[in-house]
């Protein structure tokens, strides 16, 4: 028991990288990466190691919240991801983009819950972070909640110059739990988000208009 929970936590890789280099730069870089293993592996895998990594880096992505009308805001647009792995590609999801340089993990959440969902942050809280496909990117998402005013939220949004065409959902928790329980999303975003939101819903409640 004490050996299975000592690995239960992430910890630094015991490897040494031995090259690496830029074979594609794009709007997305990917990198070229020669590893080997320095621990116990290296018996098992004693040869150089490659591998081919697309730089994403840092996302700030956000659940807006109204906890007064107890109401969640979802977006809705085109992944073309999805549509290249067959499956629905009009997809519900959080608000997400890339930090910017310069830019603060919580001032990117900010300007995006802005620019993709059409309102303000009230309040936020940080929920946790994750990587979402970490064999292939170096994507890092560190997840917010925001307080929200539902009510002034646009039907549409996204940035026109970006190529993004977005259609906000305004739902209940219920609809959303419930949707996420029937397996009617497919965004790793969306997933997640929903999932701390049914463990953390009451402490949000609490949080934000004192109830007990």
């Amino acid at each position: 028991m004490d050996d299975n929970q000592n690995l239960l936590g992430d910890a630094p890789g015991r490897i040494a990288i031995e090259g690496r280099r830029t074979v594609y730069s794009g709007f997305r870089k990917l990198d070229a990466v020669t590893y080997r293993h320095v621990d116990s592996h290296a018996d098992r895998l004693p040869h150089a190691q490659n591998r081919e990594i697309a730089g994403i880096g840092e996302i700030a992505a956000v659940l807006p919240y109204d906890p007064v009308r107890d109401r969640i805001v979802l977006l809705s647009q085109v992944r073309m991801g999805a549509e290249l792995a067959g499956v629905e590609s009009e997809m519900v999801e959080m608000v997400a983009g890339m930090v910017d340089p310069g830019e603060t993990v919580i001032e990117t959440a900010r300007r995006e819950l802005m620019e993709e969902a059409g309102v303000e942050a009230l309040d936020m809280v940080e929920a946790l972070r994750f990587m979402p496909s970490p064999g292939f990117t170096t994507e890092l998402a560190t997840l917010f909640c925001a307080r929200v005013d539902s009510e002034v939220v646009p039907p549409r949004t996204g940035e026109v110059s970006e190529g993004e065409v977005i259609t906000t959902l305004v739902v209940t928790p219920e609809e959303a739990l419930s949707a996420l329980e029937a397996g009617q999303f497919r965004n790793s975003y969306t997933v997640i988000a929903l999932m701390w939101f049914a463990r953390n819903r009451e402490r949000l409640r609490s949080l934000w208009l004192g109830e007990a």
